[in-house]
């Protein structure tokens, strides 16, 4: 046992004092070369700091615009985004089909007032026929009822 022990030790000798076991454990050591880097002198100058958001616009005030009556746009006389004042003319509505509603609500005047005179002349005359009893009661009656439709219509 005593020389397996003597073998041992001079084996682990020999191991250590061979030729280049020495140079491979400093190599190993060693520190790698420095990196290599590129220097610059900084640069002095002013800087504007900004930053930038996703996000929408939006504005302050909104004014929603409802029509009262329908048709068609002739004219829009202002740019989106332009501030307008209260009673500004913002649209300008096509006026022929109120033109025409005016031109036949005229023509339906004219015959309540034709309707209405044509019934004034036949109740006077049934007030003189009815004076002197030469016409019946119901009549008269009718010619009444018709002014007054007559007049009705005018009003409408």
């Amino acid at each position: 046992m005593l020389l397996a022990l003597v073998l041992a030790g001079a084996a682990l000798g020999w191991w250590l004092l061979k030729p280049g076991a020495t140079d491979g454990g400093q190599q190993a050591m060693a520190a790698p070369p420095p990196p290599q880097v590129t220097v610059s002198t900084p640069m002095i100058k002013d800087i504007v700091e900004w930053n930038e958001y996703t996000g929408q616009f939006q504005a302050v005030e909104e004014v929603e615009i409802r029509s009262r009556v329908s048709g068609y746009l002739d004219q829009i006389h202002f740019r989106d985004g332009q501030i307008v004042q209260a009673g500004d003319l913002l649209f300008t509505i096509d006026p022929r089909p109120f033109e025409i509603a005016v031109a036949s609500a005229n023509a339906q005047l004219t015959e309540s007032k034709a309707r209405l005179d044509l019934a004034n002349a036949q109740l006077a005359r049934a007030e003189q026929l009815r004076k002197k009893d030469n016409v019946s009661a119901a009549v008269y009656d009718e010619r009444y009822q018709e002014m007054r439709a007559a007049a009705a219509s005018v009003e409408v």
